[in-house]
C-alpha cells in the first residue's frame, strides 16, 4: 500500500511539474538553430534559472563564434543573444545572470573561437543591464583580479 502511494505521489509530481512549466534543456539542434536565429533564444529560456540560462547562452555563443561569419555579423548576433537573455529575466536577476554568464564564459578554452567574444558579451551586459551587472560578469569571469585600490583624498595642501 505504502509503495503504491509513493508511486502515485511521484507520478502526480511529475505531471504537475510539466504542467506548471518545468525547465526543459534545449537539444543540440535547438542550440544550433538559435545560433542562426537569435530570436529563438527566448523560448529556450522559458522557466530557466539564471544558471541554466547562462549555460544555454554560452553554448549558443560558442556556436555563433564557430560559424564562418564576418566579425560584424558575429558581434551583432552575440550582442542580440545577450540582450535577449537579459530581457527574459526581471531586472532584479540581472546581476545573478551576469555572474552566472561570467562563470560559464570562463569555462570556454582560451584558444577556442568562443573565447574571442567574451569582451562583446561584457560590453553588451554593461550597455543593457548596467555597469554593476558588467562588474558581476567580470568578477565571475576572472575572480583572481584584485579590486582596485581605494581612491584617497588629497592632502589639505593639495586642495
Amino acid at each position: 500500500m505504502k509503495k503504491t502511494f509513493v508511486l502515485l505521489v511521484a507520478a502526480v509530481s511529475l505531471v504537475a511539474g510539466n504542467a506548471f512549466g518545468a525547465f526543459v534543456a534545449p537539444t543540440p539542434e535547438q542550440i544550433a538553430a538559435a545560433a542562426n536565429d537569435p530570436s529563438l533564444l527566448t523560448a529556450l529560456l522559458k522557466d530557466a534559472t539564471p544558471a541554466q540560462a547562462a549555460q544555454i547562452v554560452k553554448d549558443i555563443v560558442v556556436k555563433v563564434s564557430e560559424a564562418k561569419l564576418s566579425k560584424k555579423e558575429e558581434k551583432k548576433r552575440v550582442a542580440t543573444l545577450v540582450k535577449l537573455a537579459f530581457a527574459a529575466f526581471p531586472a532584479d536577476k540581472a546581476n545573478e545572470l551576469a555572474a552566472e554568464l561570467g562563470k560559464q564564459m570562463a569555462l570556454i578554452p582560451k584558444d577556442s573561437p568562443g573565447h574571442r567574444v567574451v569582451s562583446i558579451v561584457q560590453q553588451t551586459i554593461r550597455r543593457h543591464a548596467g555597469t554593476s551587472s558588467g562588474a558581476s560578469f567580470g568578477k565571475a569571469f576572472n575572480p583572481d583580479i584584485p579590486p582596485p585600490p581605494p581612491i584617497t583624498k588629497g592632502y589639505e595642501a593639495q586642495s
